[in-house]
């Protein structure tokens, strides 16, 4: 049973006047007369009546106090938010140059003969329908702008709070900023790329909005604001410690500055509406239909008073409990002292395998000295598995129910910074050197500074001016040239494998012989996940599964053994496993799955084995032949039709055929499908709508031509009664290294001709080959092209990654390509979301301005 809160004070009327007039009878007995008729109890009565009101307010003292205490919580009031749809612009008429939507066009529906107004839509952007095209899809929200609105003005004195005057502020409902407070600033105390609004010919620099005074801000130009009641509050003044000192906990806007507010108000739920009825513009546009062909949803309403106090205890609760990420990170941070730093997200908005509901927490451990110039080394040595523990278990009984928690440590990406600086004349040239790198070692930083600062960011790209910031910075630098960076871990030497990721957007895999790289922006950033450890193993082959996000496998080989070891990682290369070691030679692995597990498919010198992927797991011989059970093969590949077969497929040693399993590659379902006498070592299966199709590739030796690739149809159990067709009119290539597929274009990567590509969609079925200028590596006038020896497709992005002796090439078009791995840059590093910056070395190369 709840705590029930007694009244401070419960007398009524009647109590009152009884009390009233039991006074009267003990000391005044003079006083007969007590009818209501009597003057004086009529005056009695009005007393009592005043009392018994304040009685009710003094009572109502509870819930005010109450109330109180939440706000003392930080807990509001949800302001109302806006709903959000699609809208689609579309040409009514052909139009001979662009259409130009512009910024806040208003739609609206059709009225509908209804006592409310129809809702009426603004786009967030300026969209174009260019010549050629139709239509063009642009957000917008049911709101109100308010551009520039004034709300005050500076007093020079903290504690300033302002108003705004369409309160309450409407949350938007996707991205974009639904409140901006900016103030008037003289563009002369602005620094450079400090940000900041040109409106009505004066300048305001933005400030930062933040949750409380705190002093957690990365900068003194912070506010709060309640949305709800539109209050705008700069940060005040405290006393602290003994004494009469102040502290003024962020920047004083300074007298007569003026302050104005960017912000959205309205919403609310009227504005969900259903698909296809925005239809009408309200700013027409000639010759411009549109409509939304999906609902506008994400609008509600304003929270009342009383569910916010219902919501209060839960809120209070939360103060002991991981709710936000900010929770978890702040727990991570107070269980441990080993711990500076962490980061806290929701592994399924970035991980295409994570199940949801699962949270990893990051952390950057705690180095106590040199912490301006840290080392990746210096980061490892701090690293250990206790205090891994010891954030788990204090996080353990603080998660919300059905929440799993992973704690790992952050990972790293080294970068080197090269400069030529100029310093002014009497600048003593090797201090200002020593001062310039001791800035560029505390800024790119994976650790938070002494006095200020968080630490450089996670998945913040380190960009050209990033660096002329932070040199230029330096009072005795006259400018900076030449600068460019430098990365330890790129895929630059012979590429063995290049895999696409088919859950995990932009990603691909690319790996030469002793180490495994990811890119998550389609080759503008690499990062190496695996390093073998073992100077004898080398990487032979890496496999992506098309059936289980995130799960990849590759096998080495041993240099000086006949062995192979396979890994296996579930998580896109996050974490790996050695699953097993064979005492025979892997030639090649294909991810595929059996009841929805993880099946590795191994070709191998004395076999085709099937393997689980869990550790632990022996490989179990598959019978292919049962007259040669023990023949190697080269190459595995499997996959599903678009009728649910799934097909298995080796290419056999020895040019003794194709082997084909329509049953998942169960033991005893494998025939010989033809190719006998042809050297085959490449394979790939293209799925082309209804119809499945199985090609090969021959290997030939010495300076041979090459004899091109072979396909044929399958249909289920077997192959087109036309049996192998073979392409080969104008093959230059020699051996053929690997085929991927994109629409109806075929890519072979070759030996010598670089990639050839022939349209399957043409009468005439010739290879395309490369021009000698194409970007790949050249080698010499016979053999005009290194070899080739990978390469993967994305078809949606029409994306092409190429492996070569000299790193990974890209193109867009299978024509013109271009290095994508090289470790020098000009612009910027790009660093993966969860990952951190550190300084490898920098290298300033200091001169006299003037001197040559």
């Amino acid at each position: 049973m709840s705590l029930i809160s007694p009244n401070l004070d419960d007398r009524r009327f009647d109590e009152l006047m009884e009390e009233a007039l039991k006074t009267i009878r003990n000391t005044c007995p003079a006083w007969t007369d007590l009818t209501p008729s009597d003057p004086g109890i009529v005056l009695l009565e009005s007393f009592a009546h005043l009392t018994e009101t304040m009685i009710y307010r003094l009572n109502k003292l509870p819930d005010k106090a109450y109330i109180e205490f939440l706000k003392l919580l930080g807990v509001k009031l949800f302001p109302p938010s806006s709903a959000a749809a699609v809208l689609t612009f579309s040409l009514t008429i052909p139009q001979n140059s662009d259409v130009v939507i512009p910024l806040r066009t208003r739609v609206t529906t059709k009225s509908t003969g209804a006592d409310l107004p129809p809702p009426i839509f603004y786009t967030h952007e300026k969209a174009i329908i260019k010549k050629g095209e139709l239509s063009v899809n642009v957000t917008a929200s049911h709101c109100n702008f308010h551009d520039g609105e004034l709300i005050g003005s500076g007093t020079g004195r903290p504690g300033l709070a302002l108003r705004l005057k369409n309160a309450p502020v409407a949350v938007a409902s996707v991205g974009q900023h639904d409140f901006i407070v900016g103030v008037e600033t003289p563009d002369d105390e602005l620094e450079e790329r400090t940000p900041a609004i040109k409106f009505q010919g004066k300048t305001y620099r933005i400030w930062n909005e933040t949750e409380n005074f705190t002093g957690n801000s990365e900068t003194p130009y912070i506010y709060t604001v309640d949305r709800t009641n539109g209050l705008v509050s700069f940060a005040p003044e405290i006393k602290s410690g003994k004494g009469d000192s102040t502290q003024i906990l962020g920047n004083v806007i300074k007298d007569g500055r003026e302050v104005r507010a960017w912000y959205t108000s309205g919403g609310g739920p009227g504005g969900n509406i259903g698909p296809a009825t925005l239809t009408k513009l309200k700013d027409p546009i000639q010759g411009i239909s549109v409509t939304n062909t999906f609902a506008a949803t994400g609008g509600r309403e304003q929270e009342s008073v009383k569910n916010a106090i219902l919501r209060g205890p839960r809120e209070l609760h939360s103060l002991e409990r991981a709710v936000t990420a900010e929770d978890f990170e702040l727990i991570a941070m107070k269980s441990s002292g080993g711990v500076i730093r962490a980061k806290a997200f929701t592994k399924a908005a970035l991980w295409a395998h994570a199940q949801p509901g699962t949270v990893e927490i990051l952390i950057v451990p705690n180095i106590s000295e040199n912490r301006d110039n840290v080392s990746l080394e210096m980061l490892k040595t701090k690293e250990n598995n206790e205090i891994l523990s010891q954030i788990q278990h204090a996080l353990l009984n603080r998660m919300p129910l059905g929440t799993t928690c992973l704690v790992n440590w952050v990972r790293y990406k080294t970068v080197n910074v090269k400069a030529k600086v100029a310093v002014h004349r009497g600048q003593d040239p090797n201090a200002v050197k020593q001062r310039v790198e001791e800035r560029l070692y505390k800024t790119i930083n994976p650790l938070p500074d002494n006095s200020e600062g968080t630490g450089w960011s996670f998945g913040k790209p380190l960009r050209i001016s990033d660096v002329y910031d932070i040199i230029l910075k330096e009072p005795g630098v006259s400018y900076a040239d030449n600068v460019f960076f430098t990365v330890d871990d790129v895929p630059n030497g012979e590429i063995t494998s290049v895999v696409e990721d088919h859950f995990q957007k932009n990603t691909w895999y690319a790996s030469d012989t002793t180490t495994l790289y990811r890119t998550m922006n389609n080759g503008e950033g690499w990062e190496a996940v695996l390093q073998l450890t073992n100077d004898m193993n080398t990487i032979e082959s890496v496999c992506l599964s098309k059936n289980n996000p995130g799960a990849i496998a590759l096998n080495t080989k041993n240099t000086g053994e006949i062995k192979s070891t396979v890994y296996f990682s579930s998580d896109c290369g996050e974490s790996w496993s050695s699953i097993a070691d064979t005492a025979f030679e892997i030639e090649n692995i294909t991810l595929s799955q059996r009841d929805g597990i993880p099946l590795l498919l191994m070709a191998t010198d004395v076999g085709l084995y099937e393997l689980w992927a869990k550790p632990g797991s022996v490989p179990v011989q598959l019978l292919v032949d049962t007259e040669n059970q023990d023949s190697g093969f080269y190459k595995v590949t499997t996959a599903f039709d678009n009728r649910g077969t799934q097909y298995v497929i080796a290419s056999s040693q020895k040019e003794k055929g194709i082997y084909m399993s329509a049953a998942g590659g169960k033991t005893g379902t494998f025939k010989n499908i033809g190719l006998d006498g042809k050297d085959i070592r490449t394979l790939a299966i293209q799925i082309d709508g209804p119809r499945t199709f199985l090609w090969a590739g021959t290997t030939v030796m010495g300076n041979d031509d090459g004899k091109g690739c072979c396909y044929t149809e399958l249909t289920g159990s077997d192959i087109s009664k036309d049996g192998w067709s073979t392409i080969n009119e104008n093959w230059i290539g020699g051996s053929v290294k690997a085929i991927a597929f994109m629409e109806s274009t075929v890519f072979a990567a070759t030996h010598r001709g670089g990639v050839l590509s022939a349209n399957m969609a043409s009468r005439n079925r010739i290879w395309r080959r490369p021009n000698i200028r194409c970007g790949l590596p050249s080698r010499d006038t016979e053999r005009l092209f290194q070899p080739v020896s990978t390469l993967a497709v994305n078809t949606e992005q029409s994306i092409l990654l190429t492996g070569t002796p000299e790193g990974v090439f890209t193109s867009k078009d299978g024509e013109n390509f271009t290095n994508c791995s090289e470790n020098s840059f000009t612009e910027k590093v790009t660093l993966p979301e969860t990952w951190l910056f550190c300084s490898g070395t920098h290298e300033i190369h200091v001169e006299t301005d003037g001197e040559s």
